[in-house]
């Protein structure tokens, strides 16, 4: 194998790792698992856990940065050196806080200034460094991480199930799927919101049915045929609620307890124009770098915190600050 082959090899991986402990810092389903019993840990624990064998070549640093050198997180599980390459890396990188002039290590000592992006790189980066990764390797995907966090995707809506207020000023995009647990979670959340702003925002659902989950697409197929007959919410509802017993069988009865017409329900089962729709969902979701579910855009913008309401309503507090900032610049000129 040349050089350059194994080098994109090794940065191949990388890229797998990151992608994999972002989604489990969050708490979320990723494409190749089943469905686990309950939620992961949130990203502060998730980035407070080293594996806890460690090399047994790794020498002691002198001026080791100590393990707690930054709220929430807990270094002290790796070894000297890796802690040193850790503070190493955050130094030399720009804290990506909206409007921050300061490094990423002086970002993260301040509990109040370091945002949900921050953290989440600071978790990149000790994964990385944990997995012996180069340290320009690690700077190559956190560069890459912070172009597609703060990357604004535009989405097709046209016929999407939504809730809420299509003119709203503050738009959420969910991709979900039905059998994850987490998605869920999120399902409720979110419907708490949605209730609790009303006209002020608007939900959107997309499909992203998971592989890995045997009744996801049929589920996904259930809820978009129920919507041709406005019944998408309902339908929604039930298969998140009987989550853990979806079967062949069981979207027929969901369908005859909402009070759908059978016959039509049967036969759009079957169609061609839902599979196409499920189809670009996914191929969306894919193309905008989603890798699991649940995944929320809130005005396009990859909603980067953890499956719990405060940190959703925070960012869609500071969506519409920034709203009315803009609508209020703009009177002005």
């Amino acid at each position: 194998m040349s050089k350059f082959q194994n080098h994109n090899r090794r940065r191949a991986t990388l890229l797998s790792l990151v992608a994999l402990f972002f989604l489990l810092s969050l708490g979320a389903c990723k494409s190749n698992e089943s469905a686990p019993d309950s939620a992961q840990k949130d990203g502060a624990e998730a980035a407070a856990e080293a594996p806890k064998e460690e090399a047994k070549d790794d020498k002691k640093v002198v001026d080791a940065p100590p393990g707690d050198i930054y709220p929430g997180m807990n270094l002290g599980m790796l070894p000297d050196a890796k802690r040193a390459t850790v503070v190493e890396i955050t130094e030399a990188e720009l804290c990506p806080c909206e409007d921050s002039t300061e490094s990423l290590h002086a970002c993260l000592q301040d509990a109040d200034k370091a945002c949900a992006l921050a953290k989440q790189v600071a978790n990149t980066v000790v994964r990385g460094v944990h997995a012996g990764a180069p340290k320009s390797e690690i700077q190559d995907v956190i560069a890459q991480f912070v172009t597609n966090a703060k990357k604004i995707h535009t989405f097709d809506l046209k016929g999407v199930p939504s809730k809420g207020n299509k003119e709203a000023s503050v738009a959420i995009v969910e991709f979900a799927d039905f059998q994850c647990p987490h998605c869920k979670v999120a399902s409720g959340i979110l419907d708490e919101i949605s209730k609790e702003y009303g006209d002020k925002i608007v939900i959107y659902f997309k499909q992203f049915p998971l592989n890995a989950h045997n009744q996801s697409m049929s589920a996904a197929i259930a809820t978009l045929a129920a919507h041709n007959q406005d019944k998408f919410w309902p339908m929604h509802d039930l298969v998140f609620e009987n989550q853990r017993s979806l079967a062949a069988d069981s979207y027929e009865k969901f369908a005859g307890r909402i009070g759908l017409n059978m016959a039509k329900f049967k036969t759009d089962l079957k169609s061609p124009m839902i599979a196409g729709a499920i189809t670009r969902d996914r191929q969306e979701g894919e193309a905008a770098g989603l890798t699991g579910t649940p995944t929320l855009y809130i005005n396009g913008r990859q909603y980067q915190g953890g499956i719990d309401k405060a940190a959703i309503i925070a960012a869609i507090e500071a969506e519409l600050e920034a709203v009315k900032s803009a609508e209020a610049e703009k009177a002005t000129e």
